[in-house]
């Protein structure tokens, strides 16, 4: 039986190359890798945002000796639990989130809490770095730049900051009219834009 390598252990290797095409080689090559994939897409999707406290939550690593590599692929199952979307109360997620940072490896524990407060602990392992070599595995980053818009009193531009929602409110009874306009609001920056 093949030893899966510990998903902190991949991302070390990647960091270790001299050069960015080195790294998206590197990277690519471990694309059937679903549980990274959920890793590097936990650090900059929005969508993914965990809602536990920020910091190292106190929990006590297990021994290097224990070979436990090959536990985040079984444990990433659990990261749903950890979205603000899931009924779980938050001490409730909390005690869970340090119960399964116990049975991981202390390399990948680590990368989950990192994870967890969206700080990539590998500086050459970057948002650009990861959308380069997997396109679609981010969602498109928002809208945020600074738009020009011409001035009817000079030939000057000036710029305006267009704030960006990265999802419309959810319908029910009570806000159909709100998330109707949430609609009709995006649908006029967007023809503004053009």
């Amino acid at each position: 039986m093949t030893k899966l390598p510990g998903v902190a252990e991949i991302l070390k290797g990647v960091n270790e190359k001299a050069t960015e095409q080195e790294r998206q080689d590197v990277l690519a090559g471990h694309w059937p890798n679903v549980t990274m994939l959920k890793v590097l897409r936990g650090f900059w999707a929005e969508d993914q945002i965990l809602d536990l406290p920020a910091g190292v939550p106190p929990y006590t690593p297990a021994k290097k000796s224990q070979d436990l590599q090959g536990s985040l692929y079984r444990e990433i199952k659990k990261m749903y639990i950890f979205l603000p979307e899931t009924n779980a109360k938050r001490v409730r997620k909390e005690q869970l989130f340090i119960e399964m940072l116990e049975v991981l490896d202390p390399d990948d524990a680590e990368l989950i809490v990192a994870m967890k407060d969206r700080k990539m602990p590998y500086e050459n392992i970057t948002e650009d770095l990861v959308r380069k070599t997997f396109p679609d595995l981010l969602p498109p980053r928002p809208f945020q730049a600074e738009s020009p818009v011409a001035t009817t009193e000079d030939t000057k531009a000036t710029t305006i900051s267009i704030p960006h929602s990265a999802k419309p409110p959810k319908a029910n009874s009570t806000n159909q009219a709100r998330v109707a306009a949430w609609y009709t609001r995006q649908a006029e920056i967007e023809a503004n834009r053009k």
